[in-house]
């Protein structure tokens, strides 16, 4: 067990702009017990104030600060290769520059995949923050509910690709082995567009990596919802739905995973191709099976509306909040 505690976690920040949620994030992972800890800041905006504040970090004793600016803009998923193929560690954390480590979270993580000697990742639950900071326990639940990560399925979980697939393994603050983590590495925005996490988890399962993912019932981190979390261009359902109906389930388990993952993205498919006047892509997917799974006659409505008129309904939107 002392042999295990000596073992290095690399936490891979990538940022874009955002200094004052990366210092929430940095510092977050500076008051982690676990050593040792390296925390390196991948910055596609580097700037004086960046640069500034991870100089001014204590470097005690177990603990190395690593400050990465790209002179040119790699865009996230180069950002966190960068981030990934510079890591050391045996166990490596990627954690989006907004949202933050909950105290204890690396322990509690690592404890994870002592316990399960075969995990090759280990997650727990997101707490849902405002854009200033504030818990959202109700929305939390809920979320976590949605996702999978819930306390009669804590443990090794019985497929990888399920849980992917199912979101259960997270879009950050995961636990995952450094030599998975450096192989796999994110595939190119032009090839997954903004479901880069999410292929990732998806390839990480598919990896040829004997062992388990494993879920820990205990908020680890938080997962903040703002306006500017997602741009209004997002293709994030379009490309999710390529990415699983590409995949080969194996069992039963993982034909039901992906049947459900595809219902869950259908309908925001829709609304991306009706934003960008894609018609008859958008009603393809609205008169779908996927799509009526879990009938919502006033979404339907909506996309209809959409699809009809994208700029009427960003008028009445922008009406309502006046």
């Amino acid at each position: 067990m002392a042999a295990d505690m000596k073992k290095l976690i690399s936490v891979c920040i990538p940022t874009f702009g955002r200094s004052v949620y990366l210092q929430a994030a940095v510092k977050s992972v500076l008051e982690q017990d676990h050593r040792p800890l390296e925390i390196l800041v991948g910055d596609d905006s580097p700037n004086e104030e960046n640069d500034t504040f991870v100089a001014s970090l204590p470097r005690d004793e177990g603990l190395t600060v690593r400050y990465l600016p790209n002179p040119v803009r790699l865009g996230q998923a180069d950002n966190v290769n960068r981030l990934l193929k510079s890591s050391r560690g045996d166990w490596v954390v990627i954690l989006h520059d907004d949202d933050y480590l909950l105290r204890g979270a690396l322990g509690r993580l690592f404890d994870a995949v002592q316990r399960y000697p075969d995990a090759i990742a280990a997650f727990g639950l997101q707490a849902v923050v405002d854009q200033d900071g504030n818990f959202d326990w109700k929305a939390s639940a809920a979320s976590n509910r949605d996702f999978g990560r819930t306390a009669e399925l804590a443990g090794p979980q019985t497929s990888r690709l399920a849980s992917a697939v199912s979101g259960q393994f997270p879009n950050n603050a995961f636990l995952l082995r450094g030599e998975i983590a450096r192989h796999v590495l994110y595939d190119s925005y032009g090839e997954v567009k903004d479901a880069c996490d999410y292929d990732f988890g998806i390839r990480v399962a598919l990896s040829p990596a004997v062992g388990s993912f494993v879920l820990v019932d205990d908020y680890v981190s938080t997962y903040r919802v703002w306006g500017a979390q997602i741009s209004k261009d997002s293709s994030t359902g379009i490309a999710a739905l390529r990415i699983l109906k590409a995949l080969q389930p194996r069992t039963p388990e993982e034909t039901e995973a992906i049947r459900r993952a595809i219902a869950r993205h259908v309908p925001i498919a829709v609304s991306e191709h009706a934003r960008v006047h894609q018609r008859l892509a958008s009603l393809k997917l609205l008169f779908s099976s996927s799509y009526w799974e879990s009938p919502k006659l006033a979404q339907a409505l909506y996309h209809i509306m959409l699809i009809a008129s994208p700029g009427m309904v960003r008028s009445l939107k922008s009406r309502l909040r006046s």
